[in-house]
């Protein structure tokens, strides 16, 4: 993913490789599959650990999204008092 030469200001032989979001995309999780089979290949992290760090990360984003959702509600709840305590009926 190389600068285009408007970019990067010099004779280097880079072209125009912009990229989209789906291109970006596919090419981070090729990359970071890749990473994790050698990571596992090497015995720097077992399956089971990496299995089981992404369930705890995905539990705490969950968790995080509960309470997202709840400090949202209490926030709305509380504008809506607000709008009662204001009115002048």
């Amino acid at each position: 993913m190389g600068e285009n030469k408007e970019e990067c200001g010099s004779d280097c032989g880079c072209e125009d490789t912009s990229l989209n979001t789906d291109e970006v995309v596919y090419q981070n999780n090729f990359m970071l599959n890749a990473l994790i089979d050698l990571l596992i290949e090497k015995k720097v992290i077992s399956e089971d650990e990496f299995e089981n760090k992404l369930e705890e990360l995905d539990q705490e984003e969950d968790e995080d999204e509960e309470s997202e959702d709840k400090s949202e509600d209490k926030e709305e709840s509380e504008d809506k008092k607000e709008s009662k305590d204001k009115c002048c009926c």
